[in-house]
């Protein structure tokens, strides 16, 4: 014959789970309706509320006959901590729903995925492609190498898109010598009429 074992595992044992879920003493079942309440807090071991009130011996007890009380979520006076543990002390600062100590982040994650971080993402590429540079801001822009010396300031402003005042040819933000390289050799032919700091051959 198959013999079926009781809570604690025992083969033909006969312990029997209790109205609370726990694993308790059979023998304990004597207790069902002798004129003392076994109820939800086990005072005598055992939970028997679900037994028609311990057959009348919890009449009237919370839980039993009466409601919890309101605000309450047990019978002993606790209430929900922020967390919905009855009787809990937890912590939701964030008030994210979530407990702060299964939260994997306590605050708020930024555009790049970092928990209270500043938006300044860090995954930018490697390197850039051949015939780009990278951009002076390390803002993990790539540009065109074409656009160094190229006449107009791609300063620090990025009014083009892109910040080249790290690189020597750059020269139009004022970090060289504008007039460098003029086929001009005789300074009398070197006029700067309007005084934007390139000679007229050059900028008129």
């Amino acid at each position: 014959y198959d013999i079926a074992a009781d809570c604690a595992g025992t083969c033909g044992g006969d312990s029997v789970t209790d109205c609370s879920g726990t694993c308790v003493a059979g023998w304990l079942m004597g207790y069902l309706g002798d004129g003392w309440c076994d109820g939800s807090d086990a005072p005598w071991g055992i939970d028997l509320t679900c037994y028609d009130c311990d057959n009348g011996d919890c009449s009237g007890d919370c839980g039993c006959e009466l409601d919890i009380p309101a605000g309450d979520c047990d019978c002993d006076g606790n209430v929900l901590d922020v967390c919905g543990e009855c009787g809990g002390d937890g912590v939701d600062a964030d008030e994210d729903g979530i407990c702060d100590d299964v939260d994997d982040c306590v605050g708020a994650y930024d555009f790049c995925g970092v928990c209270n971080g500043d938006n300044v993402c860090d995954d930018a590429p490697a390197g850039c492609d051949e015939g780009t540079v990278d951009d002076c801001s390390g803002d993990g822009d790539c540009c065109s190498e074409s656009w160094i010396g190229d006449g107009y300031c791609d300063g620090e402003d990025q009014a083009y898109g892109c910040d080249l005042t790290c690189y020597e040819g750059e020269t139009e933000c004022g970090g060289g010598d504008p007039n460098e390289g003029l086929c001009y050799d005789d300074v009398d032919f070197n006029f700067d009429l309007d005084g934007d700091g390139y000679v007229d051959s050059e900028s008129i």
